[in-house]
């Protein structure tokens, strides 16, 4: 019809390269399925009870040294994987990133012009922490029509829609950021602060490190450490390790909040607050527990408090 534009056309990805957005929809698929936050505990402690049952096999029926082959190796691999995956970013490898370029005109079309700023406002504060980088990209995390009617109370994806992160590839990270959060942009902006300083050395490296012990450092503990010895190690390990996570997220939240101001960081903290009070009591309850047997993160009142005393403003 006359005095209408056609929309932009992407040209197909080259052969043996895909799509950007396609690409991202199916890592966010694969992370939504995976086991989410405080159930994380059940991986080290499955690790650990496998490397302790086949310790204590190996011991009985050989030298006890003979251990430290089997936990070399499955360290080893651990390290190999988490370098491969930070260097060549893992499925993002095959991506064709001019239709990330394409996508991200589309995406900026249709938001608001702060929820743009803020995206662009985290893309240079993702280039200046990564000197290695060429580019920064960054993706909307949007589910199904049935998933974006849901408001906090029973849905498991609300909290994955108010959330965001950084891929942290070596060449070309990706800023991936949840439809709500993004529909707030003061919010958008605290939240992409605190996630561009994760991606910051050293805790980037601190935080590859401790990705070790996650895949293949609990096994190896168990096959290495006599049961009486290990009953003591394991939880001051798991203490150390919370206690350096902790750290990490409450200068992430220091730095955001300097960087935006207390506006931004009260925005976010309000809104979070708010979320969590939506769910029902039934699932307040399990966060709680889950929460209190493996505290990844710190208390929401302690992080907004921190975060409040240490604003720029």
């Amino acid at each position: 019809m006359p005095g209408t534009t056609a929309p932009p056309k992407t040209s197909p990805a080259p052969l043996g390269q895909q799509d950007f957005e396609e690409v991202m929809r199916t890592k966010i698929k694969e992370n939504h399925r995976r086991v989410y936050g405080s159930l994380r505990l059940l991986v080290p402690l499955m690790f650990l009870l496998v490397g302790a049952a086949a310790g204590w096999g190996i011991r009985a029926l050989a030298p006890a040294w003979t251990a430290v082959l089997p936990a070399a190796v499955f360290m080893g691999l651990a390290v190999v994987a988490i370098v491969r995956e930070y260097w060549t970013g893992g499925p993002l490898k095959r991506v064709d990133w001019s239709t990330a370029d394409a996508y991200e005109q589309q995406l900026a079309e249709r938001l608001s012009a702060a929820s743009h700023e803020a995206l662009l406002q985290a893309r240079d504060a993702v280039l200046r922490n990564r000197p290695t980088a060429v580019q920064a990209h960054f993706y909307e995390m949007r589910f199904s029509a049935h998933q974006q009617v849901c408001t906090g109370r029973g849905c498991p994806c609300f909290e994955t829609r108010f959330n965001a992160a950084v891929l942290p590839a070596r060449a070309r990270p990706v800023i991936v950021i949840g439809d709500l959060l993004l529909a707030e942009p003061a919010a958008a902006r605290y939240v992409l602060a605190h996630e561009a300083h994760h991606i910051r050395r050293p805790w980037m490296h601190i935080r590859l490190a401790l990705s070790v012990p996650a895949m293949a450092g609990w096994l190896a503990l168990g096959l290495l450490t006599p049961p009486d010895l290990l009953i003591v190690l394991a939880p001051v390990l798991w203490v150390v390790i919370l206690a350096v996570q902790w750290v990490d997220e409450l200068a992430a939240d220091v730095a955001a909040a300097r960087a935006t101001g207390r506006h931004e960081a009260r925005s976010f903290w309000n809104l979070l607050q708010a979320m969590r009070r939506s769910s029902s009591r039934w699932q307040r309850v399990i966060a709680t527990v889950l929460t209190t047997m493996a505290p990844m993160h710190p208390p929401i009142a302690l992080r907004a408090a921190i975060a409040d005393r240490f604003t720029r403003r």
